[in-house]
């Protein structure tokens, strides 16, 4: 899993904030690439704009929560596109030995997984520290 593995960004310390995770091994999240061929064959002609996207929520989220146990991270940005909000869901998990996030998935919520989110742990907002573009490009590397 983790020779054809590419790496999307890290886990802040915000976003470890908001959860209340305290991570001990490495923030780093990758997409593996058993997942990228998943994703150039369901979506073709836009896969590499859904990697982005990723990236650009792992970035700046505008919710998050954490599994109980601890080894599942979701979150959630707001996306504002034809005049009604969309929230944006993206699941991370740890996986593989030794143990490493990975990207399990992203996707558009409706209003029924909205209410249903709503039903388990709640999430939190992700309050982000005002980063220099120096510092952002740092982070996502």
């Amino acid at each position: 899993m983790t020779h054809d593995s590419l790496r999307l960004g890290r886990i802040s310390p915000e976003i470890e904030e908001a959860t209340g995770l305290s991570l001990t091994s490495d923030p780093s999240v990758y997409v593996s690439g058993e997942t990228l061929d998943k994703m150039a064959v369901a979506h073709p002609n836009d896969y590499l704009a859904l990697l982005d996207q990723s990236r650009r929520l792992l970035l700046a989220p505008d919710f998050a929560r954490s599994s109980p146990e601890g080894t599942r991270i979701d979150l959630v940005r707001m996306r504002f596109r034809s005049e009604t909000f969309e929230p944006l869901s993206l699941t991370i998990e740890q996986k593989g030995t030794p143990q490493k996030w990975y990207l399990c998935s992203l996707c558009l919520l409706s209003q029924n997984d909205v209410k249903s989110l709503g039903r388990s742990k709640p999430f939190c907002r992700v309050t982000l520290k005002k980063k220099t573009s120096r510092a952002r490009r740092r982070a996502a590397s």
